[in-house]
């Protein structure tokens, strides 16, 4: 491949104190060599090869960060050290599942709204509206950083037309006894990841970013720094929970002990078993939950309805919206009630029976 023409006044190349001395400039930054060769035609060419490698590095370098695929690497490492473990390794699987490879190969100049819709009609031959809509946000919020980092004016996500989505109906609660079954007959690492699943709301990243010294014991909280909407939760628990995890602390405890010695105050709740220096990835727990549902009888039901479980539990038996809202760490009370708990169904009846006991007399 024949290299493009360096523009003029991009470097020099000349022979001074013995020795050939080499300045680039690029991306308004110089770079200075010295190559000591004779002073020969065989000695210029060795320095002018010096120079077209600099050159071209530092094009090439200026080149890539101006792409997308540059921007969502950069974006995704600016986020690592606050998003909760395997976030942003699935935030990268998506990106790089359905964006198309010319598209992150565009500079940003170049990604407008009109290309954004274009992806998203094209993604709607395959998917679902909901992974559209989860690629989207993806990009839009890489592309409102390149905004705060002066790399873009605007965001062209903003104009881009994503596919609406209708909000889902409440799903029904589990069979309580089904999923005490399932606590019981799981692993005993996944037994008690259930249990707090079911007994806090906490959404399966946020269970797996737990260490010990998020747990507290004593006192009988447990609390969750890594949350999806960035408010801390501190969240009572039961004393049967407290007894599962101090029963399950010690069995965490003896494996380090075998594997690296003494266990640390801040080692994960749920270590992965493949690598123990890592928690446990939230792929592996839905996994093992869709081996352990068909076994009791809970086929269709979803990890995360666990959530769903605590808020029905909690608002029939009459406890307050905002305390069940801050258990679950929900947006807003408005999205509990509608999307999770099954409640507004059963309150709904109860005023259509007082309507008709009005109008029976």
């Amino acid at each position: 491949m024949t290299r493009a023409k360096r523009p003029h006044g991009s470097g020099n190349v000349e022979w001074r104190h013995g020795a050939w001395r080499i300045r680039v400039y690029a991306n308004r930054q110089r770079t200075s060599r010295t190559v000591h060769a004779p002073n020969t035609a065989a000695g210029r060419r060795q320095a002018e090869r010096l120079a077209a490698s600099l050159y071209d590095q530092a094009y090439v370098r200026r080149a890539a960060a101006g792409t997308l695929g540059a921007l969502i690497e950069d974006w995704l490492a600016f986020r690592a050290p606050e998003w909760p473990p395997g976030a942003v390794r699935n935030a990268r699987y998506r990106l790089d599942k359905h964006v198309p490879a010319d598209l992150m190969a565009r500079r940003l100049a170049e990604v407008d709204s009109e290309a954004l819709d274009a992806l998203y009609r094209e993604m709607r031959r395959t998917v679902t509206p909901a992974t559209v809509r989860r690629v989207h946000t993806l990009l839009h919020a890489a592309l409102e950083q390149a905004v705060k980092w002066g790399r873009l004016g605007s965001n062209p996500a903003d104009r881009a037309t994503p596919p609406k989505m209708r909000r889902p109906k409440p799903r029904p609660v589990p069979d309580p006894e089904r999923v005490r079954a399932a606590i019981a007959a799981a692993d005993p690492w996944l037994s008690v990841l259930l249990r707090l699943a079911v007994h806090t709301g906490a959404r399966r990243g946020e269970l797996c970013a737990l260490r010990w010294s998020d747990v507290d014991l004593e006192v009988g909280v447990v609390g969750v720094d890594q949350t999806k909407t960035d408010t801390p939760k501190v969240l009572a628990l039961g004393p049967a929970t407290v007894s599962a995890l101090r029963q399950w602390r010690e069995a965490v405890a003896v494996q380090h002990e075998a594997v690296r010695g003494p266990m640390p105050g801040d080692w994960w709740v749920f270590p992965s078993v493949r690598r123990w220096g890592e928690p446990i990835r939230p792929s592996s727990v839905t996994h093992a939950w869709l081996r352990l549902r068909s076994q009791v009888g809970l086929d269709g039901v979803r990890l995360h309805d666990l959530r769903g479980t605590m808020s029905t539990t909690l608002l029939t038996g009459g406890h307050d919206v905002r305390t069940v809202q801050g258990r679950g760490g929900w947006a807003n009370p408005q999205v509990l009630l509608t999307r999770y708990a099954q409640f507004v169904t059963e309150a709904d009846r109860r005023a259509a029976q007082a309507m008709d006991d009005w109008l029976d007399g």
